[in-house]
């Protein structure tokens, strides 16, 4: 048994020693615990291994997180033997299971969306409070509590019923305006029919928000307050352009759905276009129709349910 685990320490390193760079660490752990498997006992030779094993693999995942931070995306095969690594049997502490779950599903959001948003969530499930040392200060305290907030589902495109199939994964913890009702994975959909794109999971506590539709009209005295993005502008006058020139009977009609900082609207408006806004949060359609400067008449800015 003795010769056996020596051979597997040996054969370890060496095939570890040929993929990573961190050769002369690989190479004083299993020394440093070889010595040991040769001389404890023999009823101590499963704890001792399992202490050269736990190094082992700290080693080889910190090299494993450094080689794939080098790449944005890894393949779907990569991410699926490693989704399958990081369930396995491995004895790895619960805050190093999580991070392989969590840096892996960074690195195939495009590749393997699917596997992303399920490694992702399988990561906060295992350790809730995953980024409370993360440096971002909006995400100080932020622990995953997905009962506090349940989600509606969509396997089906809500434009036109069509079945959805995944598109990319996005970790949505990482914008600074992540609101923790949202699941810190938002897996986009995408629809073969008519191209829609579209969340497969939803706060249904936002959706709630809906439910009374009404018009909303810019507020005598109110005043915008943000500033102008000059690149946003220029781009969003380029897109415009581009969708011109796919209508060759000149059309002006715009639909924004989701208004965002109104930076489309006021170019569209601009440009000539008659636009219609659809906004769940009537507070950023509130905004977005003093900063656009709506006639009090023409300000079509909706506030109803997506």
């Amino acid at each position: 048994m003795r010769s056996l685990i020596l051979q597997a320490v040996d054969r370890l390193g060496e095939k570890a020693a040929e993929v990573f760079s961190h050769r002369e660490e690989l190479e004083s752990v299993t020394g440093k615990h070889r010595n040991t498997l040769t001389s404890v006992p023999s009823k101590e030779l499963p704890q001792t291994f399992e202490a050269w094993y736990a190094d082992f693999l700290s080693i080889v995942v910190q090299q494993f997180f450094d080689r794939m931070k080098k790449n944005l995306q890894i393949s779907a095969d990569a991410a699926e033997r490693t989704e399958v690594l990081a369930q396995s049997g491995l004895p790895l502490t619960p805050q190093s299971r999580s991070t392989l779950l969590f840096e892996t599903a960074l690195h195939c959001g495009i590749t393997a969306p699917e596997i992303s948003a399920r490694m992702m969530l399988q990561a906060f499930e295992i350790t809730p409070d995953l980024l409370k040392n993360s440096n971002l200060d909006y995400l100080k305290g932020f622990v995953y509590e997905p009962e506090k907030h349940p989600q509606a589902e969509f396997t089906h495109c809500p434009v036109c019923g069509g079945e959805g199939t995944p598109y990319r994964t996005t970790c949505s913890c990482y914008i600074n305006s992540f609101d923790p009702m949202f699941l810190p994975a938002k897996l986009w959909m995408r629809c073969p029919d008519c191209g829609t794109l579209y969340t497969r999971w939803f706060p249904k506590e936002f959706l709630a928000l809906g439910q009374t539709p009404h018009l909303v009209y810019p507020r005598e005295g109110w005043m915008a307050v943000q500033g102008a993005n000059t690149t946003l502008l220029r781009s969003w006058n380029e897109i415009l352009n581009d969708v011109r020139a796919l209508s060759p009977e000149g059309g002006t009609s715009l639909l924004e759905v989701g208004v965002g900082n109104g930076h489309l609207i006021a170019v569209a408006q601009e440009m000539g276009y008659q636009v219609t806004a659809v906004e769940i949060l009537e507070q950023a359609a509130q905004e977005t129709a003093v900063y656009c400067g709506y006639p009090h008449r023409t300000m079509r800015a909706l506030f109803q349910s997506l």
